[in-house]
């Protein structure tokens, strides 16, 4: 998170999100082509899950093409 932290202009942010949580974690990832970020409230309804700049520069750094992510919030 820190190197690409630095890429992207923010060095100070230090932190694992679930998207990087979940490419760490992934055993087959040169197989993978997208992937799916969804946030929802306590009631089930969809929230806004957009990848913050620094998971947006893991997932392309990790060669996935497509990410996907709830947009409508309350």
């Amino acid at each position: 998170m820190k190197l690409h932290g630095q890429k992207v202009g923010v060095p100070f942010k230090e932190y694992l999100h679930a998207e990087v949580a979940a490419i760490v974690k992934c055993k087959n990832l040169h197989n993978a082509h997208s992937i799916h970020v969804y946030r929802y409230s306590k009631e089930g309804a969809p929230m806004i899950a957009k990848p913050c700049p620094i998971c947006e520069s893991v997932i392309k750094s990790a060669g996935i093409k497509h990410i996907y992510f709830t947009v409508h919030g309350e």
